[in-house]
């Protein structure tokens, strides 16, 4: 499961990693999307990933929150051109911690790089 502000580009993570594709898209995620990736082990053993993407926009909370549970593992994803969404991960955390397992891992991403290394003065949050 992948969480975190609205617009801090969740869904465009998913796409690169799960189609090897990127669009510059601003559509948002109504509730949650669901997507599938294979991915072959070493030993020739192959695992379905569910990847879910849950909506960042407040008026969809209360529906993304239900889909924390049963998650194996979770990215809280923030925009380092957004000092807000790195703020707010406080509140994406503590969503994630009440509703999943306590062995539930943990990610944390930060997202835009790229914009960075073209306009370094867009970065708002600092690598500290």
């Amino acid at each position: 499961m992948i969480t975190g502000d609205s617009n801090s580009g969740k869904s465009r993570i998913l796409e690169r990693y799960t189609r090897d594709t990127f669009t510059d898209s601003n559509q948002i995620t109504i509730g949650v999307e669901f997507t599938t990736k294979f991915i072959t082990l070493d030993n020739g053993f192959v695992i379905k990933l569910q990847l879910w993407d849950t909506a960042g926009a407040e008026q969809y909370r209360s529906i993304t929150t239900s889909y924390y549970r049963g998650a194996h593992a979770v990215i809280l994803c923030y925009d380092i051109t957004n000092l807000t969404s790195f703020n707010n991960l406080d509140y994406w955390l503590q969503q994630v911690k009440y509703c999943t397992d306590k062995n539930c891992v943990l990610s944390l991403c930060a997202n835009k790089v790229d914009i960075m290394f073209n306009n370094p003065h867009l970065r708002e949050v600092v690598r500290e």
